[in-house]
């Protein structure tokens, strides 16, 4: 019964990976363009509508309108590094809001971060 349970779970699993590869969880931050930080602020200086969060750059303008805490909350972090508020100081995204920001990945930012720092931000995060 044990070795059953084990073949349907891992049938379970494969389902769920094929779903999986189908969705698009944006660009992995690997193949996005590299920007300094002089980049950055040059682009929201020319009106565009970015937000640098744990060393990637979101083009947030598609979400302006339906960000939950508002146009206003986004503007403010705009030409700045969001990170410390995105993460909690003030909300702490769930995984669903996360999983929402590949979608806006434009590039990553020069210097302070290694691939491995990335990493969790590729990773798809599947609980809320």
């Amino acid at each position: 019964d044990n070795e059953i349970q084990k073949g349907k779970v891992h049938m379970m699993q494969k389902r769920l990976d094929e779903k999986k590869e189908r969705l698009d969880w944006g660009r992995p931050v690997s193949e996005l363009p590299i920007w300094r930080r002089l980049d950055y602020e040059e682009e929201v200086k020319n009106g565009e509508e970015l937000i640098l969060i744990s060393g990637v750059v979101y083009d947030v303008s598609s979400f302006m309108d339906d960000h939950p805490g508002g146009r206003a909350m986004l503007k403010a972090y705009m030409g700045r590094d969001a990170t410390r508020a995105f993460n909690g100081a003030v909300y702490n995204h769930n995984n669903s809001a996360r999983n929402l920001m590949g979608q806006f990945r434009v590039a990553r930012m020069e210097g302070s971060y290694s691939m491995d720092d990335y990493a969790s931000v590729d990773k798809p995060r599947l609980s809320s």
